[in-house]
């Protein structure tokens, strides 16, 4: 499994602000700049997320955050060329027409809001690996607190199931959402901690956890990924972006009921059909996911 600080180890942030309609002239920065649409980029070397709200400077300007995400082992952009990008390599198209921008770097007293959720296999079979995961995450964390963002962290763990505590009488670590215990199919303590600007507390949740459960294949990565992209309290307006680590191919609602429907509450974790899961993270999420490239056919999502 590659390690989460190698896919996410270099992040770059541009704010433009776009004019929702081509009024103005002279020498306003927002006008209509009447040059044509450029080509689509069919092989990007930088993957992006982003949210769009209105801009402070009012009328009809509109704020674009990006961030970008590059994998320095494919030969792709370097730190040094991701810092280094100019204005002019930014182009904001609304309907067919492009929009005159200014761009802004995040950093100093320019800072953008990011919503960032861990969902993560906490399950025997991740064994030695989960700790090279919990490194690479605190390690990713560190660099977000330094990167002139916004922050916010939270983290989602699963087996077959996720979002559970072991009793809700006896603390434990995280604070899940429901205060569920654990079903019968997987009867350990799968806790969520909620989006949090506490980086102490992320890290301790994180660095706590260790792996239990499981033997049997698939997870469940699609019902925690669903639950934290719909029940995580997300900021408006803020970068929603979901990093997925586990090693082994995820259930659908198919081979979740084959499987478990003969346990009562078994619903409560049922990950959604994939069009309902689509329809849950278009247009306002960001999903990576680290994981293996092979899965078993009737389980393959």
């Amino acid at each position: 499994m590659k390690p989460v600080a190698k896919l996410l180890s270099i992040l770059v942030v541009a704010v433009l602000a776009a004019a929702c309609t081509s009024e103005g002239g002279g020498s306003d920065p927002y006008a209509d700049p009447g040059t044509p649409p450029p080509d689509p980029i069919t092989d990007p070397t930088v993957a992006t997320s982003g949210s769009i709200g209105p801009s402070d400077e009012g009328g009809d300007l509109m704020e674009i955050n990006v961030a970008g995400f590059t994998e320095p082992e494919t030969g792709s952009l370097s730190v040094a060329q991701l810092a280094e990008l100019p204005a002019s390599a930014f182009t904001v198209v609304e309907a067919g027409t492009v929009k005159g921008i200014t761009v802004e770097r995040i950093g100093g007293e320019v800072r953008a809001a990011a919503d960032v959720v861990f969902v993560f296999d906490t399950t025997f079979s991740m064994g030695s690996g989960l700790d090279s995961v919990q490194d690479s995450i605190i390690a990713f964390a560190d660099h977000l607190d330094g990167a002139g963002l916004d922050v916010r962290l939270g983290a989602v763990t699963f087996g077959d199931a996720f979002d559970t505590v072991a009793d809700v009488d006896t603390p434990v670590r995280g604070t899940s959402l429901e205060d569920r215990t654990p079903p019968t199919f997987d009867g350990n303590v799968r806790p969520t901690l909620p989006l949090t600007d506490d980086y102490d507390a992320f890290q301790t949740f994180v660095t706590d956890d260790s792996p239990r459960g499981g033997g049997d294949n698939p997870e469940n990565a699609i019902g925690a990924l669903d639950f934290a992209a719909t029940d995580l309290d997300w900021r408006a307006g803020a970068q929603k972006t979901l990093i997925v680590v586990t090693d082994v191919c995820s259930h659908t609602d198919t081979t979740f009921e084959s499987e478990f429907s003969s346990y009562a509450g078994w619903e409560g974790w049922a990950p959604p059909a994939t069009d309902d899961l689509l329809s849950d993270l278009s247009g306002n999420s960001t999903v990576h996911v680290v994981g293996p490239r092979g899965a078993s056919p009737a389980a393959r999502t």
